[in-house]
């Protein structure tokens, strides 16, 4: 099952960027995979914590 997606622009700083693409190479990910990733689990945080 394919999961439709959009596509969205966003600018990093070249640190963070470096950082992300780091972090891609270890993993074998590419770098989408890992910021998707990251961000499901920022959302699960401060989700979590909404309601606290």
């Amino acid at each position: 099952m394919t999961t439709k997606k959009r596509q969205t622009s966003i600018y990093l700083p070249d640190d963070l960027r470096e950082n992300l693409e780091a972090i891609a190479e270890k993993e074998q990910r590419s770098l989408t995979f890992v910021i998707e990733q990251l961000l499901r689990e920022a959302l699960q945080v401060r989700q979590g914590s909404a309601g606290k």
